[in-house]
C-alpha cells in the first residue's frame, strides 16, 4: 500500500525554524537512536534528472543541508516527510498560503516540489548520508534516492557497506526511494545487518520495490529479535502481496508479543487477500 502525506509548509523554513527552537529549548537530535522507533517512510516515485539545472540543484542541496544541521529532531522529521512525499498544494506565483516570506526558503520549497534533480548533486548527497548529524542524513537520503542516474546508484551501493550504521540505514532508505530492483540482493544482505534500524529499513525498501525474490528473506525477518524489524518485514510482505507470506504472517498475528507487529501482520494479510 502506498502512503501519501502532504504538508502545507515550506521545508527550509520549517528546518530553520526548528533550529531556532532547538537552540532556544536546548533540544537536539542526540537522543533519537535511544527513543522507541516507529519508522513509516513515504513512498518512492520515479523522476528524471535534468542536466540543465546542475548548478542550481547543487546550490539548493547545500542550502537545504546547511539548514537541516543541528535541527530539533521532531520538526526535522516533519520536514523530512515533506521531502519524502513531495506532495501538498503549492502556488506557481510569488505568494503561497502558509509559506515562508524568505525568498531563499521559498525558492527551495519550489525545488523540493520540482520533479527533476540533477546528477551533479550526487557527491554532496553521498557525503551528507554519511554525516554525523541525523537530520542532515535524513533529509539527504530521499533526495539521493530520486537522482535517477548510474552515479547515484553506484554511490548508494558503495555506501551500503559503510562502517557507520547510521549511514547504512540512510542508504537503505535512499534505495527504497530509488526503487531500482537491481539493488534487491544488496538490500537482502542487509536484512542480516547487526543494526536493527538497518534491518528494518532494508525490509521497508524491499517492500517499496515489491520484490518477490525477497519474500523468503523477509519471512525470516519475522523471527527477528527486534520488534521494529519484524514490523517492517510484515509491512513489506503486505506490499509484495505474495501468498507465501500468508502462513508466517498468520503465525505472527497469533503469537507475536508486540501489538505493533501483530497489527502490521493483520494489515499485510488484508493486502495479500485483497
Amino acid at each position: 500500500m502506498r502512503h501519501a502525506i502532504g504538508w502545507l509548509v515550506a521545508v527550509p523554513a520549517v528546518v530553520i525554524g526548528a533550529t531556532m527552537v532547538a537552540r532556544a529549548s536546548g533540544g537536539s537530535n542526540a537522543g533519537v537512536a535511544n527513543e522507541p522507533w516507529v519508522f513509516v517512510p513515504l513512498p518512492a516515485s520515479t523522476f528524471q534528472s535534468a542536466p540543465r539545472q546542475q548548478p542550481a540543484d547543487s546550490a539548493r542541496v547545500r542550502a537545504l543541508l546547511q539548514a537541516a544541521r543541528g535541527t530539533n529532531a521532531l520538526v526535522c522529521e516533519l520536514a523530512a516527510r515533506t521531502v519524502d512525499g513531495r506532495s501538498g498544494w503549492s502556488s506557481d506565483g510569488v505568494f503561497t498560503a502558509g509559506g515562508a516570506a524568505d525568498s531563499v526558503a521559498g525558492n527551495l520549497m519550489e525545488w523540493v516540489h520540482d520533479r527533476e534533480i540533477s546528477a551533479a548533486t550526487v557527491p554532496l548527497l553521498r557525503a551528507a548520508i554519511g554525516d554525523s548529524d541525523w537530520c542532515v542524513r535524513r533529509i539527504a537520503a530521499p533526495i539521493l534516492g530520486r537522482v535517477h542516474d548510474p552515479s547515484a546508484t553506484q554511490a548508494m551501493l558503495a555506501a551500503l557497506a559503510a562502517t557507520e550504521p547510521g549511514t547504512r540505514e540512510m542508504v537503505a532508505l535512499a534505495l527504497g526511494f530509488a526503487g531500482d530492483t537491481h539493488t534487491v540482493a544488496p538490500l537482502v544482505a542487509r536484512l542480516r545487518d547487526e543494526s536493527p534500524r538497518v534491518r528494518a529499513t532494508a525490509a521497508w525498501a524491499l517492500g517499496e520495490m515489491e520484490s518477490k525474490t525477497a519474500v523468503r528473506a523477509l519471512i525470516e525477518v519475522l523471527k527477528d529479535a527486534d520488534a521494529s524489524a519484524r514490523e517492517s518485514a510484515a509491512h513489506a510482505l503486505g506490499e509484495v502481496k505474495d501468498t507465501a507470506g500468508i502462513v508466517p504472517l498468520t503465525d505472527v498475528l497469533k503469537s507475536d508479543r508486540e501489538p505493533a507487529v501483530r497489527r502490521a501482520a493483520a494489515r499485510a494479510l488484508g493486502e495479500i487477500s485483497g
